[in-house]
C-alpha cells in the first residue's frame, strides 16, 4: 500500500509539470535545440525500466511507456508552432463538457491561462483513456533556461516518421527565464501526417498552428 501512495504522489508531481527540470542557464540554444533535449531524456526515461518501475507499478503502463521509446526520436520528420488564442478557454471548456468559463475570477483565470499548453496535451492524451494519459504522465521531461527568443507561451509540436509525437510547452517567465516540459501524445487518433490533419484535429482547440523551419 505504501508503494502505491508513493507512485500516485510522484504521478501528480509529474503531471504538474515539476519533474525533470534542470538549472536555468543562459545559452545560445535555440528553442527547437532545448526542445531536443527535453525529448533526449523523456525518451531515456522510457526505454529504462529501472525508471519506469520506479514511478508506476502497473505493468500496462510501463509497456505503453516501452513501446514509446522504442520509437526512432533521432530526426523529426516536421515541426510545428501551436499558439493559443482567446478562444482557447472556451475551446477547452466546452470539449470537457463544462460550462463556459466566465465564473472563473480574473486571478483564476490568469492561473488557468498560464496552464493552457498543458492543458491541452493533457486533454489530447485523455482521449486515449485515463491509462493513456497516466502513461504519458509519468516520462513527463523538462528544463528551465535563460532565452530572449520568446516572447509568450507556445508549444512545439515535434512529428517523427517512426516514433509517436511530442509536444515541448514553453512558459515564458520573469527576467528571461524559460520552462520547457515535454510529453509524449500516445492517444492513436492524433493523425500528424500531414500538416492539414494537424489542422483539423486542433481546430476545435481554437490555436493557430504553422510549420516551422528546423
Amino acid at each position: 500500500m505504501k508503494k502505491r501512495i508513493v507512485a500516485v504522489v510522484i504521478s501528480i508531481v509529474l503531471a504538474l509539470g515539476v519533474s525533470g527540470c534542470g538549472g536555468g542557464n543562459s545559452s545560445n540554444k535555440t528553442l527547437y535545440e532545448q526542445g531536443l533535449e527535453v525529448i533526449s531524456l523523456m525518451e531515456e526515461m522510457a526505454s529504462s525500466d529501472t525508471y519506469l518501475k520506479i514511478y508506476s507499478v502497473s505493468s500496462e503502463i510501463q509497456d505503453i511507456m516501452r513501446t514509446a521509446g522504442e520509437g526512432d526520436f533521432s530526426e523529426p520528420k516536421a515541426i510545428y508552432r501551436v499558439a493559443t488564442s482567446e478562444e482557447t478557454l472556451l475551446g477547452l471548456a466546452e470539449i470537457a463538457g463544462s460550462e463556459a468559463p466566465e465564473g472563473l475570477s480574473d486571478t483564476l483565470k490568469d492561473y488557468v491561462q498560464s496552464r493552457m499548453n498543458g492543458a491541452i496535451i493533457n486533454q489530447i492524451n485523455a482521449m486515449g483513456g485515463a491509462t493513456t494519459l497516466a502513461a504519458a504522465n509519468i516520462c513527463t521531461g523538462g528544463k528551465t533556461f535563460v532565452s530572449d527568443e520568446l516572447t509568450e507561451d507556445v508549444i512545439y509540436l515535434y512529428t517523427y516518421e517512426s516514433a509517436v509525437p511530442v509536444a515541448i510547452s514553453f512558459a515564458v517567465g520573469e527576467d528571461g527565464a524559460v520552462s520547457a516540459t515535454g510529453n509524449f501524445i500516445l492517444y492513436e487518433g492524433f493523425n500528424v501526417d500531414t500538416e492539414q490533419d494537424i489542422k483539423d484535429f486542433f481546430e476545435e482547440f481554437s490555436v493557430k498552428v504553422e510549420a516551422i523551419a528546423k
